[in-house]
């Protein structure tokens, strides 16, 4: 587990490192697709499980039951 971290936590400054470079370089459209990488591997997942827990039962059929 802590060297599953450990690589999500390189790949995420590699990520970033790649952004600033080619947001530097005026590459914007790499820049905008390492930070949307970034996203998907990072934040994504957490939206996901919220949404989730949120929505948990909820929401299963189109019309109310009573």
């Amino acid at each position: 587990m802590v060297e599953l971290q450990q690589m999500v936590g390189w790949l995420a400054t590699q990520y970033q490192r790649l952004a600033a470079k080619a947001e530097r370089d005026g590459q914007y459209a790499s820049a905008v697709g390492a930070l949307n990488a970034l996203r998907a591997m990072v934040v994504q997942p957490q939206l996901d499980a919220q949404f989730a827990a949120h929505f948990r039962g909820r929401f299963t059929h189109q019309t109310h039951c009573r």
